[in-house]
């Protein structure tokens, strides 16, 4: 007879909360993988979001309660440095927004008991009273304006995860990992740090192409930098007829596309995660950015990566140059990025497998759970 019959209390769910950061869809398709594992291990989800993360992830997920929960609202510029420059004097208001959501929480949990809070990249969605996790591949920062401003923000990082009962980071904690020095700090952090492995939505390729495949164009990120890359790319693709272009815009709202004046070239604003897995297993190269999540899915589906970091970033600056180096992509600045070049370039490029399980996190979390004392 179980516990809960012998004391003649009802069965309850164990409540997790979680909150995604709002920073292109990279954290939340990182989550997907996730929430499948807690629903799978009997755990009720809420996920704290706004209306843009709600409308995709309710298409993967019909058991998940939601609730709206406002993001950061960061901006980006044209320019590189001004990219870097305004998320630097957006500081202020990350505060303010991470004191605001620590607030947000603090009173949805006066009203509704939870056991568990997971916060991907949002410093203030925790509490001193239910064990909070925080899931981040950075503890080591690389901001674009040298040493001095890398160790203050990272000095700042850390007394943000801090507050946290443990951080999760999603890359391997030994071998060949994905992120290089950003999850693997020059000194080792004062807080409680469990490596989940990679996290990927996508399911392994169970063909790899034979012949010729298209080339995939996956636009994402902030703009102005996704449209000035995909006119750029349409404009290119269109005088090619050597190769077919496929490119899903990365834009989940709109509902038309621009015409297209060329046969070899299709366009999608957005496609479920069945259907873009079967397209980049099918193709010859995938044209895209350098996000974290994208390079996790690239990995674990032995794509041959085109990597065009987004002007400003650093951390994608970091990530592409970093992949290049053992051979797992190749990357262009998107001044340098000239399409035809690139395919001809990636075509001799030797491009190395990434040979490791892409599973170990469902080992890592259930770990986690199963030390977790719930009422």
């Amino acid at each position: 007879m179980s516990k809960a019959n012998q004391n003649n209390k009802p069965f309850r769910k164990p409540v997790v909360v979680i909150s995604l950061l709002d920073w292109g869809l990279g954290h939340l398709t990182r989550s997907v993988p996730i929430i499948r594992h807690l629903i799978a291990s009997g755990w009720q989800v809420i996920v704290a979001c706004d209306s843009k993360q709600k409308s995709l992830l309710i298409r993967e997920f019909d058991e998940v309660e939601f609730v709206h929960c406002e993001g950061y609202g960061v901006w980006y510029s044209k320019n590189s440095f001004l990219t870097r420059l305004g998320l630097l004097f957006q500081t202020p208001k990350i505060l303010i927004k991470i004191k605001s959501e620590n607030k947000w929480i603090s009173a949805f949990l006066s009203q509704k008991k939870a056991d568990l809070i997971i916060s991907d990249n949002r410093y203030g969605f925790y509490s001193q009273n239910i064990p909070s996790v925080i899931i981040t591949h950075q503890l080591e920062i690389e901001t674009g304006f040298g040493r001095w401003v890398n160790n203050w923000v990272n000095r700042m990082n850390y007394r943000r995860i801090a507050r946290f009962r443990e951080c999760w980071v999603p890359d391997f904690e030994t071998g060949s990992t994905c992120a290089g020095q950003l999850s693997h700090p020059s000194f080792p952090p004062p807080f409680p740090v469990r490596y989940l492995g990679p996290l990927s939505r996508m399911e392994p390729c169970e063909v790899k192409p034979s012949g010729k495949g298209s080339i995939v164009v996956l636009l994402s990120g902030p703009e102005p930098q996704r449209s000035l890359l995909e006119k750029q790319i349409v404009k290119e693709a269109e005088e090619i007829t050597t190769h077919s272009f496929i490119i899903v815009r990365g834009l989940p709202a709109d509902k038309t596309s621009p015409a297209i004046g060329s046969s070899n070239l299709r366009l999608f604003n957005h496609l479920p995660s069945s259907e873009l897995n079967a397209l980049i297993c099918s193709a010859s190269f995938v044209i895209g950015r350098s996000g974290y999540t994208s390079i996790m899915d690239y990995l674990k589906l032995g794509a041959k990566p085109i990597l065009i970091p987004t002007p400003g970033q650093s951390e994608q600056e970091y990530l592409a140059n970093y992949l290049q180096t053992q051979q797992l992509a190749l990357c262009f600045t998107q001044n340098e990025f000239k399409l035809a070049q690139s395919l001809e370039k990636a075509s001799s490029f030797e491009f190395r497998t990434f040979n490791r399980s892409m599973d170990e996190y469902k080992v890592r979390i259930t770990e986690f759970l199963n030390g977790l004392s719930v009422d």
